[in-house]
């Protein structure tokens, strides 16, 4: 039986929404870094700020979880969904000119 999952329990919802927000900023006051176009790169491609390496997939194994977890790595619609977001909002203007 697959265990459900969660939010991370060593990462406070308060401390990715700080992150969250200051990355917002940032963007708004035309600061981009190459490391911020190449999370945003990342995030069009994926749905995530990073990759999931294959460490991740099998250490998810271990833990009796799928190898990708159930987001958009799992589920094209939902990564289609937030690609047109990401378009309808600017976000891929922004990053991708």
């Amino acid at each position: 039986m697959m265990k459900k999952e969660g939010y991370p329990t060593r990462v406070s919802m308060l401390y990715s929404l700080i992150g969250s927000r200051a990355e917002s900023i940032g963007t708004k006051n035309l600061i981009e870094r190459k490391e911020h176009i190449a999370i945003a790169s990342i995030l069009f491609e994926t749905g995530h700020s990073m990759k999931l390496v294959e460490d991740v997939r099998q250490l998810r194994e271990k833990l009796d979880l799928t190898r990708k977890p159930p987001t958009t790595l799992t589920y094209i619609t939902a990564l289609k969904d937030l690609r047109k977001i990401m378009r309808i909002t600017g976000f891929h203007k922004r990053f991708f000119r």
